[in-house]
């Protein structure tokens, strides 16, 4: 990823914006890390990509942000 993902701010709107920016920004990258860790040998760690990918794939989370 060309920048780091940033923590989410619960109170400063600017913080946010840029955080959801640069979250948008190396979404593509997320996915392909996700899938990346679902072809490790620990299963625990694969079945968190898995529900991440399975999150980050449900339209209904981007009407939330």
């Amino acid at each position: 990823m060309a920048s780091c993902l940033k923590k989410f701010s619960d109170t400063r709107f600017v913080e946010r914006h840029d955080c959801l920016l640069l979250f948008f920004q190396n979404f593509s990258a997320i996915i392909e890390c996700l899938e990346g860790i679902e072809q490790k040998l620990d299963r625990k760690a694969v079945d968190h990509a898995r529900s991440l990918l399975r999150s980050l794939s449900d339209p209904s989370m981007f009407v939330a942000f």
